[in-house]
Formats: C-alpha cells, structure tokens, sequence
C-alpha cells in the first residue's frame, strides 16, 4: 500500500469517526461507566481469590461495609465457610450451596435464612457452602470435592437464582463485572486474584479462566460512545453463542448423579423467577428432583437492602427460611 492509500484512510477514518460519535450520543449512547459499588472490610480481605473456584471465603470475623453504608457481621469458619451457629458433625446433615443471596450478603449472621434454618433443626449438622460470585458450576465442583472426601450431605440444597446463567458460562456482561466492576468495587482486587482460575461450562466440559484473561475492554470505550457501542455488539455477539440453560442442565443432572450415588436428596430452591428459570424448573421436575420456588425479586424493595444494595434483605431471609423448613 503506498503513502498517498494510508493517508487517504487515515483521512478518511478521521472524518468518519466524529460523525459517528455524534450519531451515537444523539441516539442516546454514552462512554462506558462503571457502576459505583464498593466492598471493604475490617480487617482487609474478606473474600480472595482461588484457582479452582474464582472466589474463596477467608477464614475470620469481619465487619463488611457495602456501599459505604450497609455495614454487617460475618464469620467464616476455617474451612471457608458462612458461620451457621450449628457447626458440628451431626448426621444427618444438610448443605446449602450457592451464591450471595445464599451466602446472606448484607446482613449478620444470625439473620441468614441457612442460619435461621439451623436454629430451627438443631439437632441437625447445617453447614452453608455458598459464596458470593458463585453460579451452579461452583456448587457442582464444592460437591464433586465433597464426595472425594466422603462428606456428602444427606440433604443437598442448591439455592438457585437467574444471574446464575450468566456465571455458569461466564458470557461477556459476567466477565466484564468481575474483571472491571469487582476491580473497580474492591481496592486490592488486582493482587488478591492474580492467581485466581474461574470455571464455566462450554458444551458438557467444565473449563477455567485466568483472572488477567477474564475481559478487556475495547480501546477509548471509557471515552466514545461509538467504541462502547462497537464493544457492546461485540459482546452480544459473543453471549449469543452460549447456551447457558442447556450449560445449567448439564450441571444439575451431575449434582443429581452424584445425590443418588451417596442416597442424598437434592432439592432446588428457586430464589427469583425468569422464563429460563421456568425452563429449568420444568426440566427438574420431569428429572424427579424436589423444588421449592420463593417468588423473591430484587425489584420488590420491601425485601431488599435498598437502598444501599439489591441482596436480600433480614425480612426475606426470614420468609424465605419458613418456605424451606416446610419443604425440608
């Protein structure tokens, strides 16, 4: 290509590349932003990486402060788990797994719903396995490494939300909020998950991530409307490709191979409701697997943190709690 061809292109760009932008905030496009959400706790690092999991809990009590105002209890038991108040050895016994919903984010200890449940059914071993940033492909895997150990609970109980579906394939809009949003909400993110692996599910194949290689942002998105547009497409693109139900399928019919292999019972509790959590619910159903649907939603504000964060708030726990012990 001779001089005159690229300073012609050069030229040419340039001149597009404003109409373009104008033609992007006129039809309502901005720059990309990230949203302002921030965790610290006291002392520092409640949550770190791990190479297996993406995310592990760190042995400790810790007052967590969201938002900058929302500030709560936990205690994480040394083998990384939320503190239940029943943490003996007792059989039978019964395992949540999950998320932060699960976890009880937002709210102390004695207010969790698996903490509620525990007190309820004392003479029971209740242990929470959940963990903020986890989707299925985790609780798969914490209870893959659970029957290598032969502690299998009696009773599985996997807490089940939308946002799961993205986690379980990690589709662009989960990798970005890792990789950009958690790095923007927690100041030692970049160091404390150097060394962290993230799995999803591609096909029927459980595959991991390195933190650094989890998402990049398209140069100038931060500045152009046009590029964040351009990364937008990309990203759609990219997510359409993914089957995330069929991917949720796979893993809870590996949860219910591995319940029928140790005679435990699995039941699924469907926190917040979708049309592919419908789809998920029906297929559970037709695979003889009991499931209990709590109708919670982070737009009802009677039932959250609001307006400080979008997790559960100690009154949904409660109601949430009384609909599993019926169901237990």
């Amino acid at each position: 290509m001779t001089k005159k061809r690229i300073l012609y292109f050069a030229i040419l760009a340039l001149s597009i590349f404003p109409i373009g932008e104008l033609a992007a905030r006129l039809l309502g496009y901005k720059p990309y932003g990230t949203h302002d959400f921030k965790i610290e706790s006291k002392p520092d690092r409640c949550i770190t990486g791990d190479s297996m999991l993406g995310f592990r809990l760190v042995p400790g009590e810790f007052i967590v402060t969201l938002n900058r105002h929302l500030n709560y209890h936990v205690r994480h038991t040394e083998d990384g788990r939320r503190w239940t108040g029943n943490e003996t050895n007792k059989s039978p016994s019964i395992g949540f797994f999950g998320c932060s919903f699960t976890y009880g984010m937002g709210v102390d200890d004695s207010l969790t719903f698996v903490y509620r449940i525990s007190q309820a059914l004392d003479t029971l071993s209740i242990k929470n396995y959940a963990v903020p940033g986890y989707g299925t492909t985790q609780s798969y895997l914490q209870l893959r490494d659970l029957e290598r150990e032969k502690r299998v609970p009696n009773t599985i109980v996997l807490c089940f939300s939308k946002v799961h579906f993205e986690r379980n394939v990690l589709k662009p809009s989960y990798r970005n909020a890792l990789r950009v949003g958690y790095a923007h909400a927690e100041k030692n993110a970049q160091s404390h998950l150097a060394s962290a692996r993230f799995p999803y599910v591609k096909g029927s194949t459980i595959r991991w991530d390195k933190w650094k290689d989890l998402y990049s942002n398209m140069p100038g998105r931060s500045t152009f409307a046009v590029m964040n547009y351009m990364n937008g497409l990309r990203d759609k693109k990219q997510a359409q490709s993914m089957d995330a139900l069929s991917a949720t399928k796979v893993l809870i019919k590996r949860m219910q191979i591995i319940a029928n292999r140790q005679n435990s019972k699995l039941l699924i509790v469907f926190l917040d409701e979708s049309p592919d959590v419908d789809a998920l619910e029906n297929f559970a159903v037709k695979s003889r697997i009991s499931t209990l649907n709590c109708n919670w939603s982070m737009d009802n504000v009677k039932e959250t943190n609001s307006p400080c964060d979008d997790h559960p708030n100690s009154l949904a726990h409660e109601r949430i709690a009384s609909l599993i012990l019926k169901k237990l």
